[in-house]
């Protein structure tokens, strides 16, 4: 039976074709490999003649250290170039917390300029741990034709605290002259600690530790502000430090402190004012002072400015120094032309306290004459 041309199997190639066809093969790997070698190396060489600038590499690494808030390194970055570069910026751009001084520099040739790098090493609270490698990224932005010149600095970081949480806030529940409950916070040591200690900068309350029953690592820190802070914006840092088994005294791990402090007496309203009214008319108001806390206090002095008796005068009740938890201020106002601005100053002193404290009270009213045809309006 004779097959068919499609149906017979192509002959197979001769020992001689099958070594031609292996060696050109291999020819054409050994070209490919040559040319990527070569691209590669060439690259490279552009990639190391993008910039000049050199760091030791002892320098980008800072060893083995403990977390803190204000982590100080030095690099020296030199030039190895025959002219001078010009660095634009230095920043992390690894989102670090940190700071770079200075940002903006010239380096000359053969010469070279120290950076100072202040990091943030306190972890999140959840990437916290007894040891963790750290790699920050810091980039140089030099002229345009350089581009960027990249170095990374790397170290280890031991954490020895674990706090929550890591801000003590009080909002608006603290009043000047009362006592308010104090803050806990839970520590958790990730290393042996000899001992637990606390401190508060600046001073303005008292700190208790106290070491849980059920966990031989474990502390219970309460911060309490003190009773007499002033009025007005809180912030304060609450700093502790652990102390090895060895004696080695650990970086503070600082808790910010923030809050505000409400005043005890405050005015009703905080701004007095009378309206618009027709020149020549009395005009009178009432401010109340009262404390929050039903504490007694005297008002010991009131001045007014502009100091003009005939437009302007204020009356106590009760009479000036006697004390009582609330006092009402009479106001009057003999209202000029245009605008009429006024401030009173109070001076009030609590029974508790020697210090007085001044309030000062804006007035203001506005003034027409009778016979305009508009009535004009702040």
């Amino acid at each position: 039976m004779r097959m068919s041309d499609w149906q017979r199997c192509p002959a197979a190639p001769s020992g001689g074709a099958l070594s031609s066809r292996r060696l050109i093969g291999a020819l054409a790997l050994v070209v490919v490999t040559a040319t990527c070698l070569g691209v590669t190396k060439l690259l490279s060489s552009v990639s190391r003649a993008a910039h000049p600038l050199w760091i030791k590499p002892a320098e980008l690494d800072f060893g083995e250290i403990w977390a803190q808030r204000d982590f100080r390194w030095s690099i020296h970055v030199q030039n190895r170039g025959s002219e001078t570069v010009t660095v634009s910026d230095v920043f992390l751009s690894c989102g670090c917390q940190g700071t770079v001084r200075p940002r903006s520099f010239a380096v000359p040739a053969g010469q070279r300029r120290e950076v100072q790098l202040t990091l943030d090493l306190i972890a999140p609270e959840a990437a916290a741990g007894a040891e963790r490698r750290v790699s920050l990224p810091i980039v140089f932005r030099l002229s345009e034709d350089m581009g960027v010149a990249r170095f990374v600095l790397r170290g280890t970081v031991r954490d020895a605290l674990k706090v929550a949480p890591r801000v003590i806030q009080f909002g608006q529940s603290l009043q000047e002259g009362g006592r308010s409950r104090g803050h806990r916070l839970t520590v958790q040591a990730l290393v042996p600690l000899k001992t637990l200690q606390a401190e508060v900068h600046p001073p303005i309350g008292t700190v208790c530790i106290r070491r849980r029953a059920s966990n031989e690592r474990g502390y219970g820190v309460t911060f309490s502000p003190a009773a007499n802070l002033p009025p007005g914006p809180l912030a304060a840092v609450l700093q502790l430090h652990g102390v090895t088994e060895d004696g080695q005294r650990i970086p503070p791990y600082p808790v910010p402190i923030e809050g505000t402090v409400v005043a005890d007496i405050r005015a009703v309203p905080e701004r007095l004012d009378l309206g618009v009214r027709i020149v020549g008319e009395l005009a009178e108001g009432t401010v109340v002072l009262q404390s929050l806390a039903g504490r007694s206090f005297a008002v010991t002095r009131v001045s007014l400015c502009p100091p003009e008796k005939d437009a302007l005068s204020a009356t106590v009740e009760p009479p000036a120094e006697q004390a009582a938890a609330i006092h009402r201020l009479h106001v009057r106002l003999r209202v000029r032309r245009g605008h009429n601005d006024a401030l009173m100053r109070v001076s009030v002193r609590c029974l508790e306290s020697l210090k007085p404290r001044i309030m000062e009270i804006p007035i203001n009213a506005y003034g027409y004459d009778s016979d305009s045809f508009h009535q004009r309006q702040y």
